[in-house]
């Protein structure tokens, strides 16, 4: 990653990964405005993914009622769902060897020397993608979770029309015992 990274020029990056599907138009007029906000360096990274409590938002940006501030302690500052990353802040971060839910939680705590300028999104409106509905009433926004697919990701393929064949493993023969109860995953 750091390689790649490297090689790219912009100063800032769009980060998407295969596991979180756009299921309509973005807001490109929000989409440049986050963008502004790292290129005048007010922030580094910009989540496009919401999912705020009590304990993850420090408050709203000051800039932008459309952003929320992660509180400095939040587990999830540097999360890898879709955002907005400046370049420099991203390859600053990572290490070499760590898995993506290693950086997930080893980043975000490297990431409070960096200050508040770690933000995401206040609600789904610039950037649409799948949902899977929890029972417990939470949100889980994407078609693979832990490895397995999501009745979202199911829903929505067939809507779409898209030939997936689920019964494959997105990532491979991954087994977990806690997740075979939990009813918006396929089994």
């Amino acid at each position: 990653m750091k390689k790649g990274l490297r090689q790219i020029k912009s100063p800032v990056i769009l980060w998407l990964t295969s596991d979180n599907w756009i299921t309509a138009p973005v807001d490109t007029e929000a989409l440049l405005d986050f963008a502004g906000y790292i290129l005048s360096r007010k922030a580094d990274h910009i989540r496009l993914y919401p999912g705020w409590d009590h304990d993850t938002a420090k408050g709203p940006f000051r800039h932008d009622f459309r952003l929320m501030v992660f509180n400095r302690k939040s587990p999830y500052r540097c999360s890898l769902k879709p955002g907005l990353w400046w370049r420099k802040a991203l390859l600053s971060l990572l290490r070499k060897g760590e898995q993506a839910w290693d950086f997930e939680r080893e980043a975000s705590k490297r990431s409070r020397e960096l200050g508040d300028r770690f933000l995401a999104v206040a609600d789904w409106g610039h950037f649409p993608m799948v949902t899977a509905g929890d029972p417990s009433g939470d949100w889980v926004k994407s078609p693979v979770v832990r490895g397995r697919w999501t009745k979202a990701a199911l829903r929505y393929a067939r809507q779409e029309g898209l030939k997936i064949d689920f019964s494959k493993h997105p990532m491979g023969k991954i087994i977990d015992d806690k997740l075979r109860k939990v009813d918006w995953l396929l089994p």
